[in-house]
Formats: C-alpha cells, sequence, structure tokens
C-alpha cells in the first residue's frame, strides 16, 4: 500500500484496536449476554451475581465490562459443550 498510504501511516507503530464490549452489554448485545449467563448450568458461576453487576454495568453505577466479557465467553464455550453432550 506504499503507494496509496501516507508515508506517516507506513512507518508509524503497531497500534490496538479497541472494541467497544462494554457498550455492547449496555445496548447490542444485553439480550445474548443475559440468555447467555440465564442458560448457564454450572456451579461455577452465580449466574445471579453475574446478572446483578450487569445491571449495574448497564445503569453506568460500575464499570464491570471485562469480568462481564470473561463470565460471557466461559459461558458461550460452556454452553456449546453442553449441548454437544461433551460435558
Amino acid at each position: 500500500f506504499d503507494d496509496v498510504l501516507p508515508t506517516a501511516i507506513l512507518e508509524r507503530g503497531k497500534q490496538g484496536f479497541d472494541m467497544p464490549i462494554g457498550e455492547w452489554f449496555k445496548h447490542e448485545l444485553e439480550a445474548e449476554f443475559r440468555d447467555t449467563v440465564e442458560a448457564l448450568d454450572s456451579d461455577l458461576v452465580d449466574t445471579a451475581a453475574v446478572l446483578r453487576h450487569h445491571d449495574a454495568h448497564k445503569h453506568g453505577t460500575a464499570e464491570y465490562w471485562k469480568s462481564l466479557w470473561s463470565v460471557y465467553v466461559f459461558a458461550r464455550w460452556h454452553n456449546r459443550l453442553r449441548k454437544q453432550g461433551v460435558i
């Protein structure tokens, strides 16, 4: 792309790409998050506590997106394996 992009862009260092996961959990992914966590059948996670944290995050009284993301990914993985009969 050296014939298309400016030299300043070509020669700069790598930059991260942030995704607005916290905002997605408040809006676009709210229902998906809640459905996924509510379907989680595991003694490893207190789903009621997770949903309370989600409510606090959604209403802006706390910033829990990192822990919510971890639980969401775990719940998706666990639910998929349970559906496949692996666990």
